[in-house]
């Protein structure tokens, strides 16, 4: 489908993509001073990360980001209910808004297990590897 201008829908971005395109790499240092990714900015893997991550395509970031962020994808928690595998729920103790998403999740996912990560925000596997590793093994080496 072609929108007014010509563009394909399917590659035109919300208005707010151009921002992460203009303003690259200003954009990627502010992103993670979000209050969800609290305590990452202490991290002494954040300068590391921040480097890295600014070497992506902020224009494939920015489609990435407007297709699939949270706010694009439909809301899937009547499904949950019917999840029949098993189901590792991480969060960090600092992460307040998954803190509360994954204990509604939780309560919903039948076969759930959640583990709350000490001293994490919204980045476990940056700010706690070794215990992000441990949770991951433990999860795929129960029965």
């Amino acid at each position: 489908m072609i929108s007014e201008d010509g563009v394909p829908k399917k590659y035109k971005m919300l208005p707010g993509a151009d921002q992460i395109k203009r303003k690259w790499p200003a954009f990627v240092e502010n992103w993670y001073r979000q209050p969800v990714f609290k305590g990452i900015v202490e991290s002494p893997y954040f300068s590391q990360m921040v480097e890295r991550k600014k070497l992506n395509d902020p224009e494939k970031l920015a489609l990435v980001l407007d297709r699939m962020g949270q706010g694009a994808q439909p809301s899937l928690w009547n499904n949950l209910k019917d999840l029949k595998k098993l189901v590792r729920l991480l969060a960090g103790d600092q992460d307040s808004k998954y803190l509360i998403l994954t204990e509604k999740m939780k309560k919903e996912i039948p076969q759930s297990t959640r583990r709350v990560i000490a001293e994490c925000s919204h980045n476990i596997h940056l700010q706690n590897p070794g215990q992000f590793n441990l949770e991951v093994m433990k999860f795929f080496s129960s029965d």
